[in-house]
């Protein structure tokens, strides 16, 4: 199964386990930043938690949309589609605590990636309204990097 195949409310649990995995790597990756970056350290805590809050507008889109479920997706399906989506969220970082410069490139690809996922979703939308939706939802993620560094100390 690919991801165009996907319905749509497949699609919002693709997007709610993602956004699960991202919230869980970033926490990870903020407790491994050394002390001496604790300004970092707290930012990438703010994005995990920004992470969270897009669950929540999962949950009230997938409140609002009339497509009944049809499920198809298997646990295996399901992994094997967000790894290839998502890649980033399954890569190793070094062992041990991780510097700025790491960091900033790991977040950067996993937004870059779940950018990439949403406007992906988008295309394969069933209507009007869920490609609007999975549009929003990339942009947020693709403002996600910039706005870290705007605000990093």
């Amino acid at each position: 199964m690919d991801i165009q195949d996907l319905h749509l409310k497949e699609s919002l649990l693709l997007c709610r386990r993602a956004e699960m995995k991202c919230a869980q790597r970033f926490r990870e990756l903020a407790g491994r930043i050394p002390s001496l970056h604790e300004g970092l350290r707290q930012v990438i805590l703010k994005l995990a938690m920004e992470e969270d809050e897009h669950l929540s507008v999962l949950d009230a889109f997938n409140a609002r949309t009339n497509w009944p479920a049809a499920w198809h997706l298997t646990e295996t399906t399901i992994d094997r589609v967000l790894r290839e989506q998502l890649p980033a969220l399954w890569q190793g970082i070094a062992d041990g605590p991780v510097g700025s410069e790491t960091a900033l490139r790991y977040i950067e690809s996993v937004e870059s990636e779940s950018s990439r996922f949403y406007r992906t979703l988008a295309e394969c939308a069933p209507d009007a309204a869920a490609q609007e939706f999975f549009r929003t939802m990339s942009n947020r993620e693709g403002m996600h990097f910039d706005r870290l560094i705007e605000t990093l100390p």
